[in-house]
């Protein structure tokens, strides 16, 4: 699988971009890589299929939230706080799920949520930015908005506190208002980071 910081017209337009070739066989990997040696596309082997994954699922849900908050007006602290706070969501869920630390904080992980995040160009955070307005924008395009419930019902399953990923699904899937949602958010003890 292909993952990374990357949006398809600008891969398909020859501009640079950086993704992982993510599978359990190295031989592959270092197929893919060979082939596009020496092209704008600069591939990278990862063996962690599973931590691939979960970084591009979760990626786009703490889009959503991002999205939320600059659509919301709460102000770039806002968006810090949930793209930091996210990747510690990101990182622990991972781990449980048995994925390396290493793929979330690399292409895959760190790498697509700062793209993700960076703009309405991203349609998590196009979504995200459009729900802190108070609109109703379609669910179809945001892949965020239909893997947040299944996320968060296997990290309740796995006995998990993911807030950030619980109030997106709150917002997307339960009509909560995104102000109770936020101020049940900052009511949360804080803990140690």
């Amino acid at each position: 699988m292909f993952s990374g910081p990357s949006f398809a017209d600008e891969v398909f337009a020859g501009l640079p971009a950086a993704l992982v070739a993510a599978s359990n066989e190295t031989a592959i990997t270092n197929r893919i890589q060979d082939a596009f040696e020496g092209s704008n596309l600069r591939l990278y082997s990862n063996d962690d299929p599973v931590g691939v994954a979960l970084a591009g699922a979760m990626k786009n849900v703490i889009a959503i939230a991002a999205g939320c908050a600059v659509g919301a007006g709460f102000g770039d602290n806002a968006k810090a706080a949930i793209l930091t706070r996210g990747l510690a969501e990101m990182a622990r869920f991972a781990s449980l799920m048995g994925a390396k630390p290493d793929t979330i904080f690399g292409l895959a992980g760190v790498g697509d949520l700062a793209l993700t995040c960076a703009g309405p160009h991203s349609r998590n955070m196009a979504f995200g930015m459009a729900l802190g307005r108070g609109e109703t924008p379609p669910a179809k395009l945001a892949e965020g908005s239909r893997t947040v419930s299944q996320l968060a019902a296997l990290a309740k399953a796995k006995g998990v506190d993911l807030p950030i990923t619980n109030a997106v699904d709150k917002l997307v899937n339960h009509g909560q208002d995104l102000h109770s949602v936020v101020a049940s958010l900052l009511a949360r003890r804080a803990g140690a980071e």
